[in-house]
């Protein structure tokens, strides 16, 4: 059964994915030798199913087909020179299996979408909560927040090549990490490109002038 609209508090969903990486992995999050491995959490932890599909709308990603505990994925993905993009959507369909499938109840109540060959949840518009909710969720997943500060240590963030290292390291996208990046308060990238320590410092200097 599905449970749509629920709030879930940030730091909720924020515990959720250290709760799911931490019973993977039996430690806390910190030890995590980076990229997280989201196949193996995916597939061998949750014992989810993968599929590979060719949907008629390249718009949608993914789908999560909780009745039969699985996860089709769009082949377009297979397309990306490299895996961040696949990382993430794997990502986001794990959070709406943690947040948003009654998973005591799993085998009942087809969901809405596609009709055929089977009853599909899939990605709608970004406006939509449980879509945010469950980028949170995969944001979480795969850039832990104590990975993120150990990791920001040792690296000065100042141009797109510093996020793309990033980037690599973790096993997202640039865009992803740029958003958490941003949201953890290590960059702010105003909308020029410009790059500056933080929103604060591009705040001030906007002052200045």
């Amino acid at each position: 059964m599905i449970i749509k609209n629920k709030f879930y508090h940030t730091k909720t969903i924020e515990r959720k994915a250290n709760e799911l990486l931490t019973a993977y992995y039996g430690f806390e999050p910190a030890k995590i030798k980076l990229p997280v491995a989201i196949d193996k959490i995916l597939e061998i932890h949750l014992n989810l199913n993968v599929l590979w599909e060719n949907f008629k709308d390249d718009k949608i990603l993914a789908a999560l087909v909780p009745q039969e505990k699985m996860v089709a994925l769009n082949e377009i993905l297979t397309s990306d020179t490299g895996k961040g993009r696949e990382n993430f959507t794997k990502a986001h369909e794990i959070g709406h299996w943690i947040l948003h499938v009654d998973q005591t109840n799993s085998d009942a109540n087809p969901l809405p979408g596609f009709s055929k060959p089977y009853e599909k949840i899939c990605r709608s518009s970004l406006q939509d909560w449980d879509e945010k909710n469950a980028d949170k969720f995969a944001s979480y997943l795969l850039m832990p927040e104590e990975l993120m500060r150990a990791s920001m240590k040792n690296e000065k963030i100042s141009n797109w090549e510093d996020i793309r290292k990033m980037a690599e390291k973790f096993g997202v996208s640039s865009t992803a990490m740029r958003i958490r990046l941003e949201n953890l308060n290590f960059v702010y990238i105003s909308e020029e490109g410009s790059f500056f320590k933080s929103k604060a410092e591009f705040v001030g200097q906007g002052t200045l002038m």
